[in-house]
């Protein structure tokens, strides 16, 4: 895959005066929140903007395939190695939180328990509604992560409706600015896919007081803990919820008698049809299996095909 240079993947991406640490085969399964996966060829972690800027210009013009890793979720890894590299952005340049006039700017590699401790801490609410879901700004905006408002369950909130402007990178290296007449949000996704995202500035937040803040996180927590499978492996929702269904994916796989439902180390949560748990020793070969299991079961019997929320990663 370089072009015009005998070295090996490391060394190169050493050679290009990157600050941050560079690792061969780091093992993926511990940076995610489903537990399964392989190791990186090479693996990561930028110590500035410049470094990201250096390795994703030296990637596209060595077509080279760069993964962003943040916080873990929503992702499945394969079993092997995962050829090119994996770009780390749980890094402190990435974590700052801070006032500006109009809105609160928040780094993409801020997960969503820091920024909730930031809310108490400050006694600024206004995005309580991200409590229970692990990832990372960046992730929770490039996917329009949401949830149903409690305790009516009937209105949803999306991080979308909160986004006033994103900086981000493209695979080019340019930086930019785009704010909210540039962005777009649907459900589970953005046109924001195309890009690094580097920094957010949420709006809507407010005053609040910290006791009340708590109390809202600790309603949005509850509710997850009786519907979704918290403490257990899993990578979040499997499927997306079919549009102009009046059923969710869950509901649909639970009618299809999936519930429980196991492949290897991978099940069926029995809490909740649309997650699938480790049970310690899942592989990614497993998870597909069983996705493409109940993708097929569904359609037979609801007419309806479940496209994934997750994203799988497979080598080129």
């Amino acid at each position: 895959m370089l072009i015009k240079t005998d070295l090996n993947l490391s060394q190169a991406i050493k050679n290009l005066g990157i600050k941050g640490r560079v690792i061969n085969g780091e093992e993926l399964r511990s940076h995610t929140t489903i537990k399964i996966g392989g190791r990186a060829e090479v693996f990561v972690d930028p110590s500035s903007i410049l470094d990201i800027e250096k390795i994703i210009v030296f990637a596209n013009s060595n077509q080279i395939p760069c993964f962003i890793l943040g916080g873990g979720s929503k992702v499945l890894f394969p079993d092997e190695t995962l050829k090119g590299i994996v770009l780390n952005f749980k890094n402190h340049f990435l974590k700052n939180i801070e006032f500006c006039e109009e809105f609160i700017k928040v780094g993409s590699g801020v997960s969503t328990k820091e920024l909730l401790r930031w809310m108490i801490e400050n006694s600024w609410g206004g995005w309580e509604f991200l409590a229970g879901i692990p990832c990372s700004l960046g992730g929770a905006v490039c996917l329009n992560a949401g949830v149903r408002e409690i305790p009516d369950g009937e209105k949803h909130i999306q991080i979308g409706d909160f986004v006033k402007m994103v900086k981000v990178m493209d695979r080019f290296g340019k930086v930019m600015i785009l704010d909210k007449e540039d962005l777009k949000f649907d459900y589970r996704t953005s046109n924001l896919r195309g890009f690094i995202i580097l920094e957010i500035g949420l709006v809507k937040g407010e005053k609040k007081d910290a006791s009340l803040i708590k109390k809202r996180i600790i309603a949005f927590l509850n509710y997850r803990k009786k519907t979704q499978e918290l403490g257990l492996p899993s990578a979040g929702c499997v499927f997306k919820n079919p549009l102009d269904v009046k059923r969710s994916s869950g509901e649909l796989i639970e009618l299809s008698g999936m519930k429980g439902k196991r492949m290897g180390d991978v099940v069926v949560s029995k809490k909740h049809a649309n997650f699938f748990i480790n049970l310690g020793r899942a592989t990614a070969k497993d998870f597909l299996l069983l996705m493409e299991l109940i993708q097929n079961r569904v359609k037979s019997d609801h007419g309806v095909w479940l496209e994934p929320e997750i994203n799988v990663v497979r080598n080129l």
